[in-house]
């Protein structure tokens, strides 16, 4: 995957919110549930150019960020940092590491800023990982935005971790996994086994076109044939960020009943679609 090298807007890995719409980004999916993962940036060879003066190498390196499952549109801030190389003027800068499956986004750069240079970006992973570059910042205006309506909201779902979750299995715990729904979509995280109190760490972002549809999160756990509900809550749209810690509701007529549990989670909403 050939890329035009990182152009930072100021040294490589202090970035600000604002700088990080205008560095390159590379979006891949680690499908397993824990995969050895091989990042290899590499730099033109700028020997050809020693006799103009500008021979060097540059020092470059990348970050690594865990993002939403569901991301298809560029970060505009900074997420959970799991990894990244140090930054070198060398041909080449690698990382090996152990990842979870998940959504990963790459930010490749040079560490001083206003520095150009053309970068071959490469990803090995044990499964594909379809990796691809993000060039969109929201989604697109189109013919049918007058008629289907445009995205007025975004917002990010953080679910930590439940608690305290009723116990199906023969051992006295649950197999859970969660589905959050936004609007006809769904974010469906991995499942953990034997726990009733898994830490999901799980992210969605939706761009909402009906604020007055609220998430709902509905926790499940999973059975070889059937899976059974363990409860759901459901959130509404409001400004800013918050962290909550909800108990669980049952659904349909009895979506007032508690169920044993809670759900720890944050949940961050603006009407500026390029603010997460």
């Amino acid at each position: 995957h050939r890329c035009p090298a990182g152009v930072p807007a100021t040294r490589g890995p202090h970035r600000s919110d604002a700088e990080v719409c205008f560095v390159f980004q590379y979006m891949f999916d680690v499908k397993k549930p824990k995969d050895e993962v091989l990042i290899c940036l590499q730099q033109k060879d700028r020997r050809a150019t020693l006799k103009e003066g500008r021979g060097e190498n540059l020092p470059i390196g990348f970050d690594v960020h865990r993002v939403e499952l569901n991301r298809i549109y560029r970060m505009h801030a900074p997420q959970q940092k799991v990894g990244g190389s140090i930054y070198v003027n060398s041909r080449s800068v690698f990382l090996r590491t152990d990842l979870t499956e998940g959504r990963y986004v790459i930010i490749p750069t040079t560490f001083d800023p206003g520095l150009e240079g053309e970068f071959l970006l490469r990803v090995f992973t044990d499964v594909p990982s379809d990796c691809k570059e993000l060039t969109l910042h929201e989604p697109p205006h189109t013919c049918w935005s007058g008629l289907c309506g445009y995205p007025s909201l975004v917002s990010q779902v953080h679910v930590l971790q439940a608690d305290g979750l009723a116990g199906h299995d023969s051992n006295g715990a649950s197999d859970p996994y969660i589905i959050i729904r936004c609007e006809g979509q769904k974010v469906r995280s991995v499942v953990h086994k034997s726990t009733c109190s898994p830490a999901f760490n799980t992210k969605a972002v939706f761009y909402r076109k009906k604020s007055s549809r609220p998430i709902s999160i509905e926790i499940y756990n999973s059975n070889v044939l059937t899976d059974s509900f363990l409860g759901q809550v459901t959130l509404a749209a409001e400004q800013g960020r918050v962290q909550k810690t909800l108990h669980l509701k049952d659904k349909g007529d009895r979506r007032d009943s508690d169920l044993p549990g809670t759900v720890t989670l944050s949940i961050e909403t603006s009407s500026v679609l390029t603010s997460i």
